[in-house]
């Protein structure tokens, strides 16, 4: 085995030693980034509670803090977690709010602890959890719940550093190789591993989880005699450090960090994904027998099949590359900083040292770079200036935030959340002209298809999308161009979502928009 070249390849802690040259932010006309909150110590990972309240993770403080309303918490930190080991890509890396908050008043974490293990937890939170006052929380360490503690941290890279929950409900958790590049093939090492675990049924209070209680009945190797390998949902990564979930294709997006050629982004299937070059459950993406898709090293025997990445970024140009995969782009249903409908499926992703922000558009089962937009300067770069962003998430808002950890020449205490949205090239922010639009549902409550008797005199056409409870887009419908007497159409809705799989009986929202003008109808499903 070659000498290891690159021991930190997030070197979080070095970029802030190393002479740094700062490249202008520049986004597409019609966008605008602003700074939400600033002077925060590393921030490094975020999450949205259902009601908008933001918690963010600190890497080397250990805090838990939260942003109401745009602005820190009366009570802050949330919580302070104990014994983070910090140091290199060690520290308190990821957080996730339980999707059924707050009926489940929960927060999970994946941190390097200072005996020498990954712990992956849930802190139970107390406060204002139905966001009716002043929004604030607050966490007692006492209530820690460990669902992982014996994962090994041998090296000071390649912790992985994610915990995200699926459409599916699980939580699913990052695992780096621990610079040891042969266990990512061993399935039951949970090194270079996608992790899916079950935490609904766990019991309230603090504790230690069994893998038992952790481990989903259809995960792919529930089979395997060796109960940690029953958690493992993909293998064969060397540091998926950061991961994002398409909620409507129902898939992970997986930035895997290389060594020194190739950094990749990868899709892997949750149940009900399918296609669009996404890997399956079990699915090894063959490191380190191939770094992107060239040989790189043996592990004994012959190689195995492995799934292929989405795209491959070449680092030719970029020197210390780390990838931070982004999110898939889906409008928001009452977003108010919703991007242009050209976006809607893209996948973002950055390049952590350089700023440098791309853009993926899928063609059937195939993705590769954007066309450049309008006003472009690259052709290939989105957007530049996003140095130090270690995570990214869709906002309910339909604006894409970003946690950045610290400015260029700076380090403690300089980090900042902020959000890129559309504000047109006029500078007015869409949805204050003064068109008229109606849209009503029939039959509602529907047992088959549901017709969609929409009247428009906005100019050009009219863009229908259908909404789960969530806010989550199901289905984009044809779009419309009313005309007649009436200025009148009717579009048919089939119950089936973007990917032709039936939707479950339940509350609907159906969305109608043009030139800047909007309105919606429910839909109720009772088949």
């Amino acid at each position: 085995m070659r000498p290891h070249p690159r021991l930190a390849s997030l070197a979080f802690a070095l970029c802030a030693l190393a002479p740094h040259v700062t490249r202008a932010q520049v986004l597409v006309p019609g966008f605008s980034d602003s700074i939400v909150s600033q002077n925060l110590d590393l921030p490094v990972a975020f999450d949205f509670f259902p009601d908008g309240r933001l918690v963010f993770a600190e890497q080397a403080s250990g805090k838990l803090r939260l942003l109401v309303n745009g602005h820190l918490s009366t009570i802050d930190p949330i919580v302070t977690l104990p014994n983070v080991r910090y140091g290199g890509e060690r520290g308190l890396l990821g957080v996730a709010v339980d999707p059924e908050f707050p009926a489940r008043p929960y927060l999970y974490t994946h941190m390097t602890h200072t005996d020498g293990h990954i712990r992956i937890s849930r802190w139970t939170v107390t406060g204002d959890l139905a966001n009716t006052g002043n929004g604030a929380l607050t966490s007692d360490p006492a209530s820690r719940f460990d669902l992982l503690t014996t994962l090994t941290d041998a090296a000071s890279n390649h912790n992985g550093g994610t915990v995200r929950f699926g459409t599916d409900g699980m939580l699913y958790v990052s695992l780096g190789d621990d610079a040891s590049n042969c266990n990512a093939q061993v399935v039951d090492s949970l090194k270079g591993k996608i992790l899916r675990l079950r935490t609904n049924t766990l019991p309230a209070g603090p504790g230690l989880a069994t893998l038992a209680q952790l481990t989903p009945a259809d995960n792919p190797f529930v089979s395997d005699p060796v109960p940690a390998g029953r958690l493992v949902y993909a293998y064969g990564l060397r540091n998926p450090f950061r991961v994002q979930v398409d909620d409507v294709l129902r898939c992970l997006i997986v930035g895997d960090v290389g060594l020194d050629t190739y950094e990749e982004i990868n899709l892997l299937a949750q149940p009900g994904g399918s296609g669009a070059g996404m890997g399956a459950a079990g699915s090894n993406f063959g490191w380190p027998w191939r770094e992107g898709d060239m040989a790189y090293m043996a592990c004994g025997g012959s190689e195995p099949a492995y799934t292929h990445a989405i795209y491959i970024f070449d680092r030719a140009n970029y020197p210390g590359a780390s990838i931070m995969a982004g999110p898939a782009y889906h409008v928001r249903m009452n977003g108010t900083a919703n991007f242009p409908n050209r976006y809607e499926g893209d996948i973002f992703f950055s390049e952590y040292t350089s700023g440098d922000v791309f853009r993926l558009r899928r063609n059937g089962n195939t993705w590769a770079l954007a066309p450049a937009d309008s006003g472009q300067q690259d052709p290939k770069v989105w957007a530049t200036g996003f140095e130090n962003v270690s995570d990214w998430r869709l906002g309910p808002d339909g604006a894409v935030w970003a946690c950045r950890q610290f400015k260029p020449g700076f380090f403690r205490n300089a980090g900042t959340i902020e959000r890129v949205g559309y504000v047109s090239t006029s500078g007015v922010p869409p949805g204050h002209t003064s068109y008229h639009l109606r849209l009503s549902a029939y039959p509602t409550p529907a047992t088959g298809p549901v017709s969609l008797s929409l009247q428009s005199d906005a100019p050009g056409e009219v863009h229908v999308r259908v909404f789960d409870l969530r806010g989550r887009l199901v289905r984009e419908l044809p779009s419309q161009r009313p005309g007649g007497p009436s200025l009148s159409t009717t579009v048919l809705w089939d119950g089936l979502d973007s990917e032709g799989r039936k939707t479950a009986n339940g509350v609907y929202f159906a969305r109608a928009s043009a030139s800047g003008s909007d309105t919606g109808c429910t839909i109720v499903l009772a088949r």
